[in-house]
């Protein structure tokens, strides 16, 4: 988990050019679930964005594996993105 559940309502919506995790051990896990959410949305991201990521990556010395998206995980993650959401009726059986 990146955050706990009082920071995660302290950084809102925030991306990372706006918020990071207090704790340096959490950016580069924060920032790659970000870059995710990116890609399975197919979203664009600002300058802004792109800078601050790369400065994590950087600063944070972010191994490898915090900087791509697997394509088994991709597919996977873009065919529950594009499913239709269930009913709250559904949550329940």
């Amino acid at each position: 988990e990146s955050v706990s559940g009082h920071e995660n309502m302290s950084k809102g919506d925030r991306g990372p050019d706006q918020y990071l995790p207090p704790f340096h051990g959490n950016r580069c896990a924060y920032v790659n679930a970000w870059m995710k959410i990116k890609i399975i949305w197919e979203l664009t991201a600002t300058k802004a964005e792109v800078t601050a990521i790369h400065k994590v990556i950087t600063d944070e010395k972010c191994a490898d594996s915090y900087l791509s998206i697997d394509r088994d995980e991709l597919a996977i993650q873009r065919r529950a993105a594009n499913a239709p959401i269930p009913s709250c009726a559904d949550f329940g059986s």
